[in-house]
């Protein structure tokens, strides 16, 4: 493996770890804020993820790889 393979690695982690943190805040928000949404838990869950993934910011979860 490369050193650009290991940093594209790197990258699809780090990005795959900031939409995960970000979905995970906003579900903890709803479960916060109680039942008393009117949508599915599936339905809210598939909208929570889309907005993560649209607004989820850079994040280093690993770092840089050392040559």
């Amino acid at each position: 493996m490369s050193f650009s393979d290991t940093r594209q690695l790197v990258q699809v982690f780090d990005d795959d770890e900031a939409v995960w943190r970000a979905f995970s805040a906003r579900k903890r928000l709803r479960d916060i804020l109680g039942p008393e949404h009117p949508l599915t838990g599936e339905i809210a869950d598939a909208l929570d993820w889309i907005w993560a993934e649209r607004h989820a910011g850079p994040l280093r979860a690993i770092g840089i790889p050392m040559p």
